[in-house]
């Protein structure tokens, strides 16, 4: 009973929307400002992670619409683990091997007294304890080379009252496993 349950469970997961399957590896985060604009603390650049994405995919031979989730943690900026959910929308063009995105981010930030320095590795005292939302939309291209894609995407600076968001470029890879 329980191998017939896991065999339809995979043939089920691998004919969703005719889709791609893959593993998302994060890597690297270039800030607009080396540092936190209210502590002054260096940001970590190398924000490794791993995720699964899923990819709406169309074997044809027109530009088309591809829409993508994924689920993730890296290490961010202060190298705490951070979670997060994405959903993303890409115009894929035939004629090349890129797409251009926009994608949606969600996760929570768990922040306590104490944040780590990206460059120095010390531990730094804050006066601020906190778990937050945080997202936004960010524009991107990728790369496609096979199984693999190249991705970059973007984060602009915001600024609105008593919220900071350092902008940022990002770096990360997807390997297609079926």
């Amino acid at each position: 009973m329980l191998k017939k349950a896991v065999v339809i469970g995979i043939l089920s997961l691998s004919n969703i929307h005719a889709g791609e399957h893959r593993i998302v590896i994060h890597g690297h985060a270039s800030h607009l400002k080396p540092t936190d604009h209210y502590t002054g603390i260096g940001y970590n650049e190398h924000n490794f992670g791993i995720g699964y994405q899923y990819t709406t995919y169309e074997d044809n031979s027109d530009d088309y619409f591809v829409w993508s989730a994924s689920v993730n943690i890296i290490k961010d900026s202060y190298k705490r683990d951070f979670p997060f959910v994405t959903a993303a929308m890409a115009y894929r063009f035939e004629a090349v091997p890129v797409s251009l995105n926009l994608t949606g981010m969600f996760g929570v930030k768990w922040l306590d007294h104490h944040l780590i320095n990206g460059n120095t590795g010390e531990w730094i005292k804050t006066l601020y304890s906190y778990q937050s939302p945080i997202g936004g939309v960010m524009p991107g291209a990728s790369l496609h080379l096979g199984i693999l894609d190249l991705n970059y995407n973007f984060t602009p600076r915001f600024e609105f009252a008593n919220m900071y968001l350092e902008g940022f470029h990002y770096f990360s890879a997807s390997i297609k496993f079926f």
